[in-house]
């Protein structure tokens, strides 16, 4: 909880200069940006950006990848425990289960290799109460 309100708080503090680079070119898509605080810019986002499909557990017709590609910069999931691996779960894993929370990264991970002037802000729940350290361990 500490990590995770220290890392808002500097965030909200730094130009997007700072955590992007070069100076040169235009912040997630706008050179104006790059001296604005991130706390002074609006970023469109999706609710359970993870769920695609037509049913009413699924909020998105389209993939995080194409999310991403068509501006939305603001991802929100929600995380379970299933069997010591977090999962984008829709309440539960019973009820629809997205994959593991690696897959969704790394589907972010290439999308900002291939963009690093962009910034992705995430909103990820933690529906089980995992230890940010166990998430850490998981994934290290």
């Amino acid at each position: 909880m500490a990590l995770s309100f220290i890392t808002s708080l500097l965030l909200l503090v730094a130009p997007i200069s700072a955590i992007v680079t070069p100076k040169d070119t235009a912040c997630n898509g706008y050179p104006e940006f790059c001296s604005r605080l991130y706390s002074n810019v609006t970023l469109i986002g999706t609710h359970d950006s993870a769920f695609v499909g037509i049913l009413p557990t699924e909020n998105q017709l389209i993939s995080v990848a194409d999310q991403l590609s068509d501006g939305i910069r603001f991802l929100q999931a929600q995380t379970h425990n299933s069997s010591g691996t977090i999962e984008l779960c829709h309440t539960s894993c019973l009820e629809l289960n997205a994959g593991p929370l690696l897959t969704y990264l790394e589907t972010v991970k290439t999308f900002l290799d291939n963009n690093p002037n962009e910034v992705v802000t995430f909103l990820v729940t933690n529906q089980d109460g995992i230890p940010v350290a166990g998430i850490f361990l998981l994934y290290s």
